[in-house]
């Protein structure tokens, strides 16, 4: 493994439960903080931090350097790999009890393989979150740019700057938007998630993003 970590981290959820227990970030220092994960990348990760009482948490930024690992569930089972910020784990919706996928979702990547393979009418979930920076002074969550102006060389042109969007296999991509949303398979293929935005070599951060069989 390489000195510089990356980190595979698998996803415990409780059925219908979006976000079943805390992150945490484990640090270098040996400090351990828990909360919500943000947003992830190359230098910094966003981090609403988690001090008993949610609804008032404080956001804070960290420096990826800083960080040893990241745990999405309330146990110590996470673990590492060396190739992109990403997640997964065993089985076809991500974890042993096969009930989702937690995937991060680079605002600089144009599309990112969740590791689901969907059957044409399968009913699937959706629920994502963070926010990405697609441009100067532009930083939105999933559902994108309010009011953003028609722009054809994006890959959906009607549709929000820098919103989250998915297509299966070599299909016509979708708008995805933030929160839980439900959809329907068109046809079979794996399901991959991107940022709908034609220039992505200056975007930054990354949206959370929770896969779940309906």
């Amino acid at each position: 493994m390489s000195m510089k970590k990356l980190w595979l981290v698998p996803l415990a959820l409780a059925c219908g439960a979006a976000y079943a227990s805390p992150d945490t970030l484990y640090m270098e220092d040996g400090r351990r903080i828990r909360g919500e994960l943000i947003s992830a990348n190359n230098s910094v990760i966003v981090f609403s931090q988690d001090d008993g009482n949610f609804s008032q948490a404080r956001r804070i930024r960290v420096n990826r350097a800083d960080v040893s690992r990241i745990d999405f569930t309330d146990g110590d089972n996470s673990y590492y790999g060396d190739d992109d910020i990403a997640t997964t784990a065993p089985g076809r919706w991500g974890n042993r009890n096969g009930t989702g996928r937690d995937i991060l979702v680079r605002g600089d990547q144009a599309w990112t393989d969740t590791g689901v393979r969907l059957s044409s009418g399968e009913t699937f979930r959706i629920d994502a979150s963070g926010f990405v920076n697609w441009g100067p002074n532009r930083n939105d969550d999933p559902n994108g740019e309010a009011s953003s102006p028609y722009n054809a060389n994006r890959p959906l042109p009607n549709r929000a700057g820098g919103a989250l969007i998915a297509r299966i296999g070599n299909g016509q991509p979708f708008f995805v938007g933030s929160g839980m949303q439900s959809f329907r398979a068109s046809t079979s293929g794996p399901l991959y998630l991107g940022i709908n935005d034609d220039f992505l070599r200056d975007n930054s951060g990354s949206f959370r993003v929770i896969v779940n069989p309906r």
